[in-house]
């Protein structure tokens, strides 16, 4: 089944949620009141998205362009590839990178005089070990060495087995700062447990990594029209989980 992206102009929102929301089942003592959960305990994606007032003819972001798009993937049995927008880069090259312009070996730029910026993270690295399905900790290696904090709390990665984006959710969430050894290793410790196990070599995303969603219900999408042809929308969107 197609995957479709999520438009990369379309990142405007006024308010945005994006979460691991728990599932867990549990049971009240009718004596004390008490909840009581028990197993299993499920983490899954949810985003949450207001988009800001939009004309019918923008060349940014129509109504018309993203109901249209929506209508495309036919409720819920469609599926979309979608950036959390709050946090396409780690903590790390937001905050702690003060970048560095950088020549040609020769001393020479490019040809509009400028050089290229060096100091940020790679966009991609690679598990250096194999880990099964439902592990939640993964070494990792291809970053900077000897380096304190390159992933931070918070911080998002994405696994692409064999560098191939996965058709469902493939998505974590850093829970715990790393530093990176000699040999520029770590081991990332997150959540959710990992939806498929991981292959050594396979491609880990930190730039941009990407999550695949449906719609919450085949009720999202629809596009609040008011005067001058102006539109308000919002989208739920739910996590694609592999068994599913």
């Amino acid at each position: 089944m197609t995957i479709w992206d999520w438009p990369k102009h379309w990142r405007a929102s006024t308010t945005s949620q994006f979460y691991l929301a728990p599932s867990s089942l549990s049971s009240r003592s009718p004596y004390t009141g008490q909840m009581t959960p028990y197993g299993p305990q499920v983490q899954a994606w949810t985003a949450k998205l207001t988009f800001p007032t939009m004309k019918a003819d923008s060349d940014r972001m129509s109504w018309r362009e993203v109901q249209a798009f929506v209508s495309r993937l036919k409720g819920i049995s469609g599926m979309l590839r979608i950036v959390d927008y709050h946090r396409m880069k780690t903590a790390y090259d937001q905050y702690a990178v003060d970048p560095a312009e950088q020549n040609w070996s020769d001393g020479t730029p490019f040809s509009d005089g400028h050089g290229w910026v060096e100091g940020f993270l790679p966009p991609t690295i690679e598990a250096d070990d194999a880990a099964e399905e439902g592990a939640t900790s993964l070494v990792v290696r291809g970053l900077p060495v000897n380096l304190d904090k390159p992933l931070r709390m918070g911080d998002l990665f994405e696994v692409r087995p064999n560098g191939i984006p996965a058709t469902h959710g493939h998505l974590y969430e850093c829970v715990a700062n790393v530093k990176t050894d000699a040999n520029g290793k770590t081991r990332l410790y997150f959540e959710p447990p990992l939806r498929k196990g991981v292959a050594a070599g396979d491609m880990i995303v930190i730039r941009c990594p990407t999550g695949v969603f449906r719609l919450s219900s085949d009720q999202e999408g629809i596009v609040s029209r008011g005067l001058v042809n102006l539109g308000d929308m919002g989208l739920s969107l739910s996590e694609v989980l592999p068994w599913q």
